[in-house]
């Protein structure tokens, strides 16, 4: 019986051996074998290889798994029940039941033996480090693979037919999506793989090709431009008063961009010379480019500046390679920008926030309540949507339970808006002198 209760043993440990190679090599993250074997490791290249194949390696894994299983139940377990039969006839009240209580106390004893010791306690151990685990088991499952070649070919075939039943075969491989990578990202930064700032960045990337220059643009009505005959002299003066590196350089309006000049052409320039003499080249972007379009035609063409224009051929605003970085690394200061405005958010529970605002941007701090709508891209264009007209400081919406003011107005364009919680609901009105 000694000899027995050993080959049960061993058994049971043999199937959970399997168990854990199977959760190891099927949980594996590819990017980290990946990883391993670009560093020399070449068991980790042979278990991507191994991953790759995961009909063979399966298949391997499940006669393992029903071998030992079956052994288990008819050898050792046969053998178990004989010895326990004789025992439990020596108790008269169950004497007449011994054989089907022997059979039942051994399945169970084995069942539970087998779930504790030869599934949950190998897998719960492998998933603790997949990739080392599945890397020392790798050879081992080469050489069985090699030993029982045809029974694999033989199952993997029957299996085809069988999968065809419920419609064709995938022919390409599963590749990861931007939500699986998301998530990845996340769990990174959760368990101090990633910094906030990285994970940030990436949420940013994620979110850059899905954004259109009309989105990140200058808009027209903020643009300061020079005409084409303005002296470098002058020019200077408008660059120290307003502050920016970069001026568009026009003939009579702006929808006849000609090029731009930078700060540092004005200073180096004889302040007699006119825009005209010393032009930069612009490219001409429509609105609908998106970012990484926007980028590639700016680097491509060794631009600083593009001009975004409308469906007209008119100016719409401009956009610069630091305005498209500046979505993924956040706002860039040099020593000619002029103070950003963030928003604030002050112990009453409201917020102050710019009017030129991402309706993206306000959504992050308010939640989901803005319908995508494309009449609007700003927090500005929103309030002007709803009210249907050009506001006056003072005027107000109610919206999902917010209150939006307009603070300050710069001519026709609304410069900052409160935002605060409604306590009750409040009627949507605005100031109509």
């Amino acid at each position: 019986m000694l000899f027995d209760l050993i080959f049960i043993i061993i058994l049971i440990l043999a199937n959970g051996f399997f168990a854990a190679a199977e959760i190891a090599v099927v949980s594996a993250r590819q990017a980290r074998l990946q990883a391993l074997a670009e560093g020399g490791n070449q068991k980790a290249e042979r278990t991507l290889r191994l991953q790759e194949n995961p009909a063979e390696f399966l298949t391997t894994v499940q006669i393992g798994i029903t071998l030992v299983a079956t052994l288990a139940s008819a050898v050792g377990g046969i053998e178990a029940a004989r010895w326990l039969s004789p025992q439990l006839k020596q108790i008269p009240l169950i004497a007449p039941y011994a054989d089907q209580l022997a059979l039942g106390l051994v399945v169970l004893t084995i069942t539970y033996a087998s779930l504790l010791f030869g599934e949950l306690a190998p897998k719960r151990l492998a998933i603790r480090n997949p990739e080392q685990f599945a890397i020392s088991v790798t050879p081992f499952f080469e050489i069985l693979a090699r030993i029982i070649r045809t029974p694999i070919q033989l199952l993997s075939t029957s299996t085809d037919w069988v999968l065809r039943i419920f419609g064709p075969l995938p022919t390409e491989k599963k590749t990861i999506s931007a939500d699986e990578i998301e998530i990845l990202v996340r769990q990174g930064a959760t368990e101090g793989v990633l910094l906030p700032i990285q994970k940030q960045m990436i949420a940013r990337i994620f979110d850059y090709a899905d954004r259109f220059t009309r989105e990140e643009m200058t808009p027209r009505t903020e643009i300061i431009a020079l005409e084409a005959n303005t002296t470098a002299k002058e020019a200077l003066k408008v660059a120290k008063k307003n502050g920016f590196s970069r001026y568009p350089v026009m003939r009579n309006n702006l929808d006849h961009i000609i090029g731009y000049v930078h700060v540092k052409d004005l200073i180096w320039a004889d302040p007699d010379d006119i825009l005209a003499q010393m032009l930069r080249k612009v490219v001409f972007i429509p609105k609908s480019t998106t970012l990484p379009e926007a980028f590639t035609t700016l680097t491509e063409s060794g631009h600083q500046l593009g001009i975004v224009m409308d469906e007209y051929g008119g100016t719409d605003g401009i956009i610069t390679l630091e305005n498209l970085l500046e979505v993924i690394v956040g706002e860039i200061e040099d020593e000619h920008s002029p103070v950003a405005t963030v928003p604030e958010h002050n112990k009453h529970g409201e917020w102050h926030i710019a009017g030129s605002e991402s309706i993206k941007d306000v959504a992050d701090l308010l939640g989901n309540i803005f319908a995508p709508n494309p009449a609007y891209q700003t927090l500005a264009g929103f309030i002007m949507s709803e009210l249907a007209a050009i506001p006056t400081a003072g005027d107000s919406i109610s919206h999902s339970g917010y209150a939006f003011t307009v603070e300050k107005m710069e001519r026709l364009r609304i410069a900052r808006i409160k935002i605060t919680k409604e306590k009750e609901k409040v009627r949507r009105h605005h100031d109509t002198r």
